[in-house]
C-alpha cells in the first residue's frame, strides 16, 4: 500500500495540468520515502520506518535537522554565486530568505531523508555489483 502511495505521489504532479501540478511539489518531496521504504524493509536494508517501529527516532531527527541546516547553507552560498539557482515557486514569491521563497525551505528536511532512503536502497546493490560483502567501502556507516 505504501509503495502505491509513493507511485501516486511521484506521478500525479507530472500528469495533472501544469496549473495544478505546480502546487504539488510537496508530493514529490515525500514520494521516494513512500516508494523505497517498503522495498528497503522487505529486502532487509536499513530503514527509517524500522527505526521508528523500534522507538528510535535519532536517525530521522538527525537527517531532518541536517537537511534543514544544509538547505540554509546551500541557499546562503547560492545567493552570493554569480550563476545561481532561480526558483519559480508558485506561492509567496515576496517572502524570501536569500533567493528561495520561505516555503521552499520545508523541502530540505524531507530531501535529506529521501537521500538516506535512496542510499539505503542503492548501497547494497552497488556493493554486490563490485563484489564487496558490505557497504563499508562507501565510508559511510548506516
Amino acid at each position: 500500500m505504501l509503495l502505491a502511495i509513493g507511485v501516486v505521489l511521484l506521478t500525479v504532479p507530472v500528469i495533472v495540468p501544469a496549473r495544478i501540478g505546480t502546487y504539488l511539489f510537496g508530493a514529490v518531496w515525500l514520494g521516494f520515502l513512500f516508494l523505497l521504504e517498503p522495498i528497503n524493509i522487505r529486502i532487509g536494508n536499513e530503514s527509517l520506518w524500522c527505526d521508528a517501529r523500534a522507538g528510535d527516532y535519532s536517525r530521522l531527527s538527525a537527517l531532518l535537522a541536517a537537511g534543514w541546516v544544509c538547505g540554509i547553507l546551500w541557499e546562503f552560498w547560492n545567493w552570493w554565486a554569480e550563476a545561481r539557482w532561480v526558483y519559480i515557486f508558485p506561492i509567496l514569491q515576496d517572502w524570501k530568505l536569500f533567493a528561495m521563497p520561505l516555503p521552499g525551505y520545508l523541502g530540505f528536511p524531507p530531501f535529506a531523508a529521501e537521500c538516506f532512503v535512496l542510499f539505503a536502497f542503492l548501497a547494497p546493490l552497488l556493493s554486490r555489483a563490485i563484489g564487496k560483502g558490505n557497504t563499508r567501502w562507501l565510508a559511510l556507516e548506516l
